[in-house]
């Protein structure tokens, strides 16, 4: 059905026709190496559709042995997993741009856990902004920026701490101080709080700072909302779950996967209905049960179910009927994939894409991409800084729009030069054109 070649095409190594010509010699290899030691291997390889498309599968092997303990046979699934190839890709791709994104922010971003009474992250711009050295610096706050600020502004402490805790998601606090700088002067630093972590029981952990000094021109909004979320990727199905029912839906056999992932007992099993294990079975399955019976295939590729626990788990099945030697239908056969890992790792790369969406608009810092010269993406505070009504009023636009013809030449230099180099420029001055004429 996957590839739309009959069984007799793809006996022997005939199968080597559906593999992807880049995975073939490493897969060739790594069978081969099975063959030879009798041990399996997990192997991750592309397989042509028969629509002509490559997707990747991940294959597991069980060896099968005689009465006299001689290996005779190999068994084996291929499962489908596009889709967390790509989930992983998405994720890794936006953490990358959250990790390129913290480094450039001139801010202090602190991440402080408040179970642990520790620092658990302080970016490349503290050395910069506090003047110490990154090993002093990182002991320095080990236990909170309270160590290094001012007498008179550590009165709060205690009732910002408690505070943090009462947080709701989307909520932040501001905080006022000064903290202590390596060559002894006080700064004074505008702090604004959210949640960054809960734990199990949706208790605040742990607390994102950003920590802006505002000793100059004592900046009043300076926030940040981030979050990467950490994504598992695995497929467990080793040989898939598979059950055999009667026309009762009594089970007649079940494969070993299929007792482990529903926690049943295999021997216990036989002459037994498939309500007595799951009570609370839908009528929807019965009537599945139903039309197998009368030659239909059923199938879903997305299933919610209620695990006994009452956590939520996604299932991928196909229903069939299986026929008796005279021809009638004896009962259905059931298959089940478990996809949650799956669906969870595309909520997560969702809410990462929504985190650091979130973290960029509530940037103070004007940030602006450029692709080839051209405006991409811009977010609120770069909107305000070119008096832009709407994103649409910059997208599009050439990069060298926002300055004065004079400093076109200059400014084309200084693009390519930027796009040429391995790491950020920082502490440029620039003339820029507002959209209502005027400039700075």
């Amino acid at each position: 059905e996957y590839t739309r070649y009959n069984v007799s095409d793809l006996t022997g190594w005939s199968w080597e026709k559906v593999i992807h010509p880049e995975d073939l010699p490493s897969l060739l290899e790594a069978w081969s190496d099975i063959l030879t030691t009798g041990t399996p291997r997990m192997l991750e390889f592309r397989i042509r559709h028969h629509s002509g498309d490559y997707r990747w599968h991940v294959a597991r092997q069980i060896p099968a042995y005689n009465s006299d303990g001689e290996l005779t046979t190999w068994y084996g699934t291929c499962t489908d997993i596009e889709d967390q190839i790509r989930a992983r890709d998405a994720l890794q791709d936006s953490q990358k741009f959250i990790q390129h994104i913290t480094r450039l922010i001139p801010s202090i971003l602190h991440v402080f856990d408040l179970q642990e009474r520790k620092t658990v992250y302080l970016n490349p711009a503290a050395k910069r902004i506090l003047g110490y050295p990154q090993a002093d610096l990182e002991e320095i706050v080990s236990e909170g920026v309270i160590s290094i600020m001012h007498p008179e502004d550590t009165h709060f402490w205690g009732a910002h701490l408690r505070e943090l805790v009462n947080l709701k998601d989307g909520d932040s606090c501001r905080y006022d101080y000064r903290l202590k700088h390596a060559d002894g002067t006080w700064r004074w630093f505008s702090s604004r709080v959210t949640v960054f972590l809960r734990d199990s029981q949706g208790t605040v952990k742990q607390v994102l700072s950003v920590i802006t000094d505002t000793t100059e021109s004592r900046l009043t909004q300076t926030a940040l909302e981030a979050s990467e979320a950490t994504l598992r990727l695995f497929v467990e199905h080793v040989p898939a779950p598979i059950a055999m029912f009667d026309r009762e839906m009594r089970y007649l056999h079940v494969s070993r996967r299929w007792c482990s992932d529903y926690g049943l007992q295999s021997p216990d099993l036989c002459d037994r209905y498939h309500n007595e294990d799951f009570p609370d079975i839908s009528n929807r399955w019965r009537e599945v049960h139903h039309r197998c019976l009368q030659g239909s295939i059923e199938r879903c590729d997305e299933d919610l179910f209620k695990r006994k626990d009452g956590s939520p788990q996604w299932l991928r099945w196909e229903a069939r009927p299986w026929y008796q030697n005279d021809g009638h239908i004896g009962g259905t056969v059931l298959f089940s994939e478990d996809i949650t890992d799956q669906k969870l790792s595309a909520q997560l790369v969702n809410e990462s894409e929504d985190r650091y969406r979130t973290l960029l608009e509530f940037l103070p810092n004007a940030i602006l991409l450029c692709v080839e010269e051209k405006i991409v993406y811009c977010n609120s505070a770069c909107l305000k800084m070119l008096a832009a009504r709407t994103p649409e009023d910059l997208i599009g636009r050439s990069y060298f729009d926002l300055f004065p013809t004079t400093d076109l030449e200059l400014q084309r230099r200084n693009f390519h030069k930027m796009i040429a180099s391995t790491g950020p420029i920082l502490g440029r001055e620039n003339k820029l054109l507002r959209l209502d004429g005027t400039s700075l």
